[in-house]
């Protein structure tokens, strides 16, 4: 599991819909430079199957895992919490989690990689 005390860096950012089905994500870099850092993302669905409720969840790019996150949000900021590798993740949300990130990191990159 990714190393919940390492600080991130948000440096790029995308959403999109595709039918019923939404996601939007924002890619990040370990300030340390000790990983490659990985992707906050937030799916669902609206108006139709598959009924997804909202669920954020962390793509690690080192091991190319998805994990469950959760947020923890006051009046002094917030931070990502990873509970566990997502095991139970429905097959066709970590598809479509998969596909986008693909999509979305090809973007960045033919953009030169540049951050925020």
């Amino acid at each position: 599991m990714p190393d919940e005390s390492r600080r991130i860096e948000r440096i790029f950012s995308r959403s999109g819909l595709r039918g019923n089905l939404g996601m939007w994500a924002h890619l990040n870099v370990d300030t340390s430079g000790t990983t490659a850092g990985g992707w906050l993302v937030n799916t669902w669905s609206q108006g139709g199957a598959p009924y997804w409720q909202p669920r954020f969840h962390w793509f690690e790019r080192q091991n190319n895992k998805i994990y469950r996150a959760l947020l923890n949000i006051g009046t002094h900021g917030g931070n990502v919490n990873m509970v566990g590798e997502a095991t139970d993740i429905e097959p066709e949300r970590e598809a479509f989690i998969r596909e986008n990130i693909a999509k979305w990191e090809e973007e960045w990159l033919a953009q030169g990689g540049k951050r925020l």
